[in-house]
């Protein structure tokens, strides 16, 4: 009664049976393609084959012991420079030698703040509390008032600053964070030089110190060459996927282009999925199922998510996604009609006009075939991402 012809949920029996996360749950699970017997499934596994080195970090507790997988994700997927994901690191790890620190392994004649002789050298303080900082983050990139969160340590911080709502419209995060880090390397540099002797830096050079590095990385960023080709050959047709995910659903996006470039067709569906993998795996089963409608030859397949991507290339093999498998046999089953198709994987920041669409189409609460004349024309970008006009 919970499953429906085609071996798909019946949403509307799953929420109104169980509770809301325990219904999230149930339709987060990938249904195979076709009946199957019962077997045990290994949860600790995507492949749900038991693991022996999955089993030892479950027992041992290292796998989450005392160390925020999410956070680290964050910072080394970023496609900020390494240098700035070191520092970075060093500040979530709370590696960094300041004077707090290194109390903790040697006596020292003052832990203080080097700068302001105020308050202990913790990071937090250093970087963002102290008054020095403070009229930094005003005084360069996008005049911030340190005071404007209730932040205490990094964990909120981020938190607050991962919110759009909470940076400067137009700022994507990982822009917000190379700015920020340009900030943190110039008052980790001032702070050098206050406690070897020197002297303080004025806070106007320290400003364009800030702002000059941070435009060089922007520059050399808007500079860097595209890494896959989207732009396909005569015959072909390209599509790039991508999802937003919401507390209940998620929207994804599908959008067509033949090899002169033109944008030829926008699609969205909305799942009732909010596993990110699942969601985008569903996508491009939906991207397969209408370039198929609409008799399309040859299409090459993009999508973000590397999960997503190796399931649907390699399905059924002996490391694939059990989630997925069903969504890939679906979309095999759909590729025997096209004379050509590839699935690859694109980076997040050149794959941005198929997440703006669906953005675009989460915040219109709109799905199917979408008329291009009524999109913000600002959502057809592929290196920029797309923002609602607040007005």
């Amino acid at each position: 009664m919970l499953l429906q012809k085609y071996w798909t949920w019946n949403v509307c029996r799953v929420t109104q049976w169980f509770a809301s996360e325990d219904a999230r749950n149930i339709l987060n699970i990938g249904l195979p393609a076709s009946k199957q017997d019962d077997s045990w499934r290994w949860l600790g596994e995507n492949t749900g084959l038991f693991s022996i080195k999955f089993a030892y970090h479950l027992i041992t507790n290292q796998r989450c012991a005392g160390s925020p997988l999410g956070t680290w994700k964050l910072i080394w997927n970023s496609p900020i420079h390494v240098r700035l994901k070191l520092l970075w690191w060093q500040i979530m790890s709370n590696a960094l030698p300041t004077h707090e620190r290194i109390a903790l392994a040697f006596n020292l004649p003052s832990i203080l703040c080097p700068i302001c002789d105020r308050e202990r050298e913790l990071s937090f303080h250093l970087f963002w509390s102290c008054d020095y900082a403070s009229a930094l983050w005003f005084g360069c990139c996008w005049g911030i008032r340190t005071n404007a969160s209730n932040c205490g340590k990094w964990e909120k911080w981020m938190d607050w600053f991962g919110s759009n709502r909470n940076r400067p419209a137009t700022l994507s995060f990982d822009d917000f964070m190379t700015g920020a880090l340009c900030i943190f390397e110039v008052i980790w540099k001032v702070r050098n030089e206050v406690t070897h002797g020197g002297q303080l830096l004025q806070i106007s050079m320290a400003m364009r110190n800030a702002s000059t590095r941070l435009n060089d990385h922007l520059a050399c960023k808007a500079d860097r060459p595209c890494k896959v080709p989207t732009v396909p050959l005569p015959g072909w047709m390209t599509c790039c996927t991508d999802v937003t995910i919401d507390s209940n659903y998620s929207f994804g996006a599908e959008v067509f282009r033949d090899s002169k470039n033109r944008i030829c067709s926008v699609v969205a569906d909305r799942f009732s999925v909010t596993d990110p993998t699942l969601a985008e795996a569903s996508i491009l089963l939906s991207a397969a199922r209408h370039a198929a409608h609409l008799n399309f030859n040859s299409v090459n397949f993009f999508c973000d998510n590397d999960s997503a991507v190796s399931s649907i290339r390699e399905a059924h093999g002996i490391q694939s996604n059990l989630n997925l498998d069903g969504v890939s046999t679906h979309f095999k089953t759909l590729s025997a009609q096209f004379v050509n198709w590839n699935v690859k994987k694109i980076n997040r920041n050149e794959n941005f006009m198929a997440h703006n669409a669906a953005k675009w189409a989460k915040l219109n609460s709109t799905f199917g075939d979408i008329q291009i004349t009524s999109m913000d024309p600002k959502v057809f970008e592929d290196y920029k991402e797309w923002w609602p006009d607040p007005g």
